[in-house]
């Protein structure tokens, strides 16, 4: 027989036994297999409405981030600016305080300068009293004699222990 020649009982149960397997593999294989697609394309569907919350999620949380950050940065900056015045108003304090003790320094400084001035001014007329009595009394002890100029001697010392 050749191989190119048509047989028919040969063909009609090739044909017979493919269409056996076709309706024994719908009727075993086919639900199985629709069920396993089924629930892979449910399983894909739920990963996807996952994928889909978990972004929503993150888009949310990153909106949140964003929203408390800037606060930090306004918190920040608003305390910056509390701290800023409140050592401005220190620095005030302090200066102040310095000049008022700078102030009373100075005062002090000069009320005793004037102290000293002033005891400087007595102890040089205390002594140009002393030296000019000194001077009258060699002066007057070499011009004068003990006798004849007695009772001018006394009244020069009692007007000098007057004054």
């Amino acid at each position: 027989m050749n191989p190119l020649d048509f047989y028919f009982p040969e063909w009609a149960f090739v044909a017979l036994s493919f269409a056996i397997l076709v309706f024994a593999l719908t009727k075993i294989l086919w639900k199985p297999v629709m069920t396993i697609l089924t629930e892979r394309q449910a399983n894909a569907a739920r990963a996807l409405e996952q994928i889909a919350s978990v972004k929503s999620e993150t888009e949310k949380m990153d909106r949140d981030r964003i929203e408390y950050t800037a606060e930090l940065e306004r918190q920040t900056l608003e305390q910056m600016k509390d701290a800023r015045t409140r050592a401005g108003r220190e620095y005030d304090r302090i200066i102040a305080e310095a000049e008022s003790k700078a102030r009373s320094i100075l005062e002090s400084a000069r009320v005793q300068a004037e102290h000293e001035g002033d005891m400087m001014r007595n102890a040089l007329e205390a002594e140009a009293v002393a030296v000019a009595i000194d001077a009258a009394s060699k002066f007057l002890v070499d011009k004068m004699s003990a006798d004849s100029n007695e009772g001018l001697i006394l009244d020069f010392i009692e007007e000098g222990a007057v004054t």
